[in-house]
């Protein structure tokens, strides 16, 4: 777990998850690893310039999950297929109004009229095959990234 904060802002936290071990003695093992971190930022929003001011409206969710197995069919050669997910949505652009902001005294003001979400997620495959000599080791990766 971590966590953090920024003077003028709001907290920021991220917990994440491990998980591994040996399927088969010697040949085979598993990782599967969860992050949920959620980024809270400072800057708040004064929408069409209203006396109302709407905080923390540039936060942004993400999560980022991983899968892995190792598998050893022989001694020296390890193959590794992975899967990779992130999605992130973010609430509004991180851009502020200079004169809008107090930038001495920490206020980063946004006064856009509309608010600019941005989601993105993807998935990314890969499979890597690495082969160890006594000296050096050759390595083969391949990755397929499909953006949603």
């Amino acid at each position: 777990m971590e966590g953090s904060y920024t003077e003028g802002g709001s907290p920021n936290g991220e917990a994440g998850l491990a998980v591994g071990g040996p399927i088969v003695e010697t040949s085979s093992v598993s990782r599967q690893r969860l992050l949920p971190p959620r980024r809270r930022l400072y800057r708040p929003r004064r929408p069409g310039h209203r006396p109302e001011v709407q905080n923390d409206s540039n936060s942004q969710d993400t999560f980022v999950g991983r899968i892995a197995m190792a598998w050893a069919p022989i001694e020296n050669l390890t193959i590794t297929p992975a899967i990779q997910y992130q999605s992130r949505r973010q609430n509004d652009t991180d851009l502020l109004w200079k004169g809008l902001s107090n930038l001495g005294s920490g206020k980063f003001i946004s006064g856009d009229p509309e608010t600019l979400p941005d989601k993105d997620h993807f998935g990314l495959t890969s499979l890597k095959a690495q082969y160890d000599f006594p000296s050096f080791s050759v390595i083969s990766q391949q990755l397929l990234f499909r953006p949603a």
